[in-house]
């Protein structure tokens, strides 16, 4: 399966993994006294998440026979410049992930990829609890649980149970109901999707690729848990649901010969969800 063509198979020269951790980026504990409790400070999540894309922005495009996807990410760049004042910036920096894994993802389980989409993974889990009513400071500290529980999960993959087929059908059948919830209760108009009156998510999930089913299914879970949280805020919940749909059928248009300008396209309505009067 392809989002951008054509394909790209690379071995990066460099090791982009970065640990990430809480602790390693910058967790500062201090002591009043020996009467007061610990006073942690945690490094902001944002920042870091953004700095950290910057540099991998950088590294790619240093690759020498890598020009074509570099020249991608700047396209997605470019096309998004829209959102930067437009919609909040963790949806802007989720933005931001995409115009880096869409690109890469023809380079399958590589470092650049991987982070790429567990920044994306990451913020929709966090956005989750800000979606609920939890304070920033709580957001935080949820980013970064799961950025280390993602981290945990990417490094060790595990082969696929024999269950997979009842997973893979019950999480179709869950973004079928999302759809179905959607055309009930928005106005929005996918038909420009050639995918949405099919149930691709089941295909998608049951690839032999071990690697490409277990990013589906890492993926539908946070998407799945932002959209639950979303249905707390009803001034949120349109942008999300909507969000979401375009997102996946992006996606499943990357399985189209010659699709790159659909899935972009797809791509970019995911994201104009969140511009203000845009969900209304």
């Amino acid at each position: 399966m392809r989002f951008i063509q054509p394909c790209i198979f690379i071995i990066l020269a460099q090791d982009l993994i970065v640990s990430g951790t809480a602790t390693s980026r910058g967790l500062k504990k201090a002591k009043k006294s020996k009467k007061t409790s610990k006073i942690e400070t945690i490094v902001e999540f944002l920042p870091f998440a953004l700095n950290l894309m910057d540099d991998m922005n950088a590294q790619l495009c240093n690759i020498g026979n890598v020009t074509e996807a570099c020249e991608q990410v700047t396209g997605l760049v470019a096309a998004g410049a829209q959102f930067t004042d437009t919609i909040a910036p963790y949806y802007s920096a989720n933005y931001r992930a995409m115009t880096l894994s869409y690109p890469t993802f023809s380079l399958g389980p590589r470092p650049l990829f991987i982070q790429a989409i567990r920044i994306h993974r990451t913020l929709g889990l966090g956005n989750s609890l800000r979606l609920q009513g939890h304070a920033e400071e709580t957001v935080n500290k949820a980013y970064w649980n799961h950025w280390n529980l993602l981290k945990s999960e990417d490094e060790n993959m595990v082969s696929l149970g024999d269950g997979i087929e009842t997973y893979c059908r019950y999480i179709s059948n869950e973004y079928e109901t999302l759809k179905a919830f959607a055309v009930d209760n928005f106005d929005e108009d996918f038909s420009a999707s050639p995918f949405f009156g099919a149930s691709p998510m089941y295909n998608f999930c049951m690839t032999p690729d071990v690697f490409v089913s277990y990013i589906a299914r890492s993926d539908w879970e946070h998407h799945r848990r932002e959209v639950i949280g979303s249905l707390m805020s009803t001034k949120d919940m349109k942008a999300i649901v909507v969000y979401t749909i375009w997102h996946w059928e992006s996606l499943f248009a990357g399985a189209i010969p010659d699709g790159g300008n659909l899935v972009i396209d797809q791509l970019i309505k995911s994201f104009t969800a969140f511009i203000p009067n845009q969900a209304n």
